[in-house]
């Protein structure tokens, strides 16, 4: 097996893995109590939550296309780096707001996601490139959303 056709072979069982294991994933849970007393920066409305999420789909649909190539260019290495964040810019705008009511799962998670985006997008400078991580932010669109996540409906 060539070493293209293997790291292709690995970057779609990476995304498989990732989808694989957030679903069995310990998610963190803010107490009823504490949620009361949380006070973000401002307040979103579902119609800016979800042009916000639309944007972020648009470039982790970008991402993953760069990552199911067969090999990844120098020039895709870049722009998986520029994909990673752009996405990281408006996770770390989403958390600033209050979006409990309109996106509760959104809202837990949003900390361990601006994480993983953060590593993925180290991991994806280093040399060698690591773009495991960087998988699971694509796939991470698809757990919740499904397949088509990039579609705007």
């Amino acid at each position: 097996m060539s070493g293209a056709r293997l790291a292709r072979l690995f970057a779609l069982a990476a995304v498989a893995a990732s989808l694989a294991a957030c679903g069995f994933r310990n998610v963190e849970r803010v107490p009823p109590q504490e949620a009361d007393t949380l006070k973000p920066e401002s307040s979103i409305t579902n119609a800016q939550l979800r042009d916000r999420m639309r944007i972020m789909a648009a470039h982790a649909s970008r991402l993953e296309k760069i990552l199911r190539q067969p090999t990844v260019s120098a020039a895709d290495r870049k722009e998986v780096i520029v994909e990673i964040g752009a996405i990281d810019e408006i996770a770390r705008g989403l958390s600033q707001e209050d979006a409990r009511t309109v996106h509760p799962v959104l809202w837990k998670n949003i900390d361990r996601f601006r994480e993983d985006v953060a590593n993925a997008k180290l991991d994806a400078e280093k040399d060698p490139p690591n773009f495991f991580l960087a998988g699971t932010i694509a796939g991470s669109c698809s757990y919740c959303h499904g397949p088509d996540f990039g579609k705007v409906h």
